[in-house]
């Protein structure tokens, strides 16, 4: 069994390990835990009821938070031991790391594996190839809470009334304002400018937009713009994004993973005043 020992980020990183993981698990026949996901899987059915949050989870009730950051704690300080050296039977544990923009290949480590209880800790474990080939399976186990997904599909509906192409706008200000010295933090004004680029790309069709942020916005930056807002939960706001035709927001894995689950085409941002055009938008077939 493959054990993810280590949280990295917030949901959507936490996500895309895991199906990386999950993945690579379904192509080569073995097991995977991930006692990391503790924060967020009480959000989807298949993954709340293990403690230790095993896939298939032989319950959908969810266990307590509190309970599943113990599980946590216990798996992230025996891999502390193991990596300190202290040998335990059929354990084994392993700091995976990659330098720049290289990943370590988790189908490597599919042997180990399935011989043993195998804690992993690193962010870039990946198995593109099988999460191509299992996207769909990953999209049914990381479907949301039913509760999420009526206040979703209502969303959308109201988002669509009087809109032949909905583009969902994910704008990241908050913490981006310090992320890689603000790189990639945008103003309200310039969000809106890339809005009206893309309105100017369909001149035959009624574009909305359905906004998706985690910082209040000024309704007059939007100004002659057909818009609506997400509901503003961070689970209900991804899965939002990821049920409109397009997306565009910067460089992030809530995007992409959005994306990547509604198989939606993402324009990302590296540039503000860059015009948006209709080959800017990608599809993502893996994460």
């Amino acid at each position: 069994m493959l054990v993810i020992a280590k949280r990295y980020g917030q949901m959507a990183n936490c996500m895309i390990l895991h199906a990386h993981c999950l993945a690579a698990g379904f192509e080569h026949g073995f097991a995977v835990a991930n006692p990391a996901f503790f924060r967020y899987a009480q959000h989807f059915p298949a993954l709340r009821g293990d403690l230790w949050g095993r896939y298939p989870s032989p319950s959908t009730i969810a266990y307590p938070k509190p309970l599943r950051y113990l599980a946590y704690r216990a798996t992230y300080y025996l891999s502390r031991i193991t990596d300190a050296g202290i040998r335990l039977p059929g354990i084994e544990s392993r700091v995976m790391t990659a330098t720049g923009d290289e990943n370590v290949d988790l189908e490597t480590l599919a042997a180990d594996a399935r011989d043993r209880l195998l804690l992993v800790k690193g962010w870039q474990l990946r198995a593109p190839r099988c999460v191509e080939k299992h996207g769909d399976a990953l999209r049914t186990i990381f479907r949301p809470d039913p509760i999420y997904q009526a206040r979703i599909d209502a969303c959308i509906e109201d988002a669509r009334a009087q809109t032949d192409l909905l583009i969902g706008v994910h704008i990241r200000q908050g913490d981006y304002q310090r992320w890689q010295g603000g790189r990639y933090y945008y103003s309200a004004t310039q969000y809106a400018r890339l809005m009206r680029h893309c309105v100017d790309q369909y001149p035959n069709l009624r574009v909305g937009f359905l906004i998706c942020s985690n910082a209040p916005q000024e309704p007059d930056h939007f100004a002659g713009l057909s818009y609506s807002t997400a509901p503003g939960h961070p689970v209900e706001d991804l899965f939002a994004l990821a049920a409109c035709d397009r997306i565009i927001g910067p460089p992030s894995t809530y995007s992409i993973w959005a994306a990547f689950y509604g198989q939606v085409p993402l324009y990302q941002i590296e540039v503000a005043d860059h015009p948006v055009e209709t080959h800017d938008f990608r599809h993502w077939s893996t994460l």
